[in-house]
């Protein structure tokens, strides 16, 4: 748990300290003035405010250089989802206007109503966990070609990722 610190500084470790002096500002080169000759070197000035960042560990930089294919399981899938959790709708339409068939001595749509509580939850039951599976991210499958010579020879290899 963190203790209470003035304002000047900051809790590390449970102990009261002052905050750490931020990082010099990295540099940025400016143009040169209008008609000036090009010098051999550009000026940096440094911004002020201005804090640097780490890239991140080799893995991460990996994984942004070099991002994986990925393609949904199936749009055809989260459609037909979407369109059937629309669809319930519908009875909840059917069960409100039977609202509207009461007589004064009372209502004997209970049918109507139970019909449509389980329309709606049949196709939301059954809609819902189509749009979650169609919108999976799976692996794209890939095809390469790979020529190869030797001396006495040369081939093409295919290599197909499923």
């Amino acid at each position: 748990m963190d203790k209470e610190c003035p304002a000047d500084l900051v809790c590390e470790k449970q102990e009261c300290v002052e905050e750490p002096p931020a990082p010099p500002a990295p540099p940025i080169a400016t143009p040169p003035p209008a008609g000036a000759a090009p010098a051999a070197t550009p000026s940096v000035v440094a911004s002020a405010g201005a804090r640097s960042f780490a890239v991140g560990s080799p893995a991460a930089l990996e994984k942004r250089v070099k991002p994986q294919m990925e393609k949904r399981r199936s749009t055809d899938l989260m459609a037909l989802g979407i369109t059937l959790s629309a669809l319930s709708i519908f009875p909840i339409a059917g069960m409100a206007l039977s609202v509207f068939e009461c007589s004064p001595s009372g209502c004997h749509n209970r049918d109507i109503v139970v019909g449509s509580l389980v329309a709606m939850a049949v196709l939301n039951g059954v809609g819902i966990p189509l749009i979650v599976i169609g919108a999976q991210h799976v692996p794209a499958a890939r095809a390469s070609v790979t020529p190869w010579a030797a001396p006495r020879g040369a081939a093409l290899r295919l290599r197909f990722d499923l």
